[in-house]
């Protein structure tokens, strides 16, 4: 009887064993050299851009920072954006000159030339913004996009 206890309780810890390795394994930053980091961080900050200029609010809320969720909900955010003064320029001078800087597997920073605008003003400034790797995608602090452009209300 002892024997039996004994083997269920290895087998239901090596069930758990099994189920933390597989999590962990899902928050693994990419693989990869830093070149390719820092090229799937720009690619995953067009489309966080993409979504800010077409005002998609809810679907950028995806590209948040856990800690960000944590700190605004998607109906606070989505509404705080849609009534902030200043919007992302359309087409392409919504963000220019778009370069990555590796920091470790799992941070990078952007820096780009960010175009913004109000209803009577547009202006061009120099932007950087810190990307973590979390859930297989590279995501954003919302509370640096509610601020933006930095000083500006």
């Amino acid at each position: 009887m002892k024997k039996v206890i004994l083997l269920l309780a290895l087998l239901l810890f090596t069930i758990l064993g099994l189920i933390d390795l597989s999590y962990a394994k899902k928050a693994k930053p990419p693989a990869g050299d830093k070149d390719e980091i820092k090229r799937m961080a720009e690619r995953d900050f067009e489309t966080i851009v993409a979504l800010w200029k077409d005002e998609d609010y809810e679907r950028l809320y995806e590209y948040g920072r856990l800690s960000s969720h944590t700190k605004v909900s998607k109906e606070a955010f989505s509404k705080r954006m849609k009534n902030k003064r200043w919007k992302l320029m359309c087409c392409g001078d919504g963000a220019k000159e778009i370069k990555a800087i590796y920091k470790s597997p799992a941070s990078v920073y952007i820096k780009a030339i960010m175009g913004y605008k109000s209803v009577v003003k547009e202006m061009k400034r120099h932007d950087t913004f810190k990307l973590t790797f979390e859930d297989g995608k590279w995501k954003i602090d919302l509370s640096q996009v509610l601020m933006s452009p930095k000083g500006e209300r």
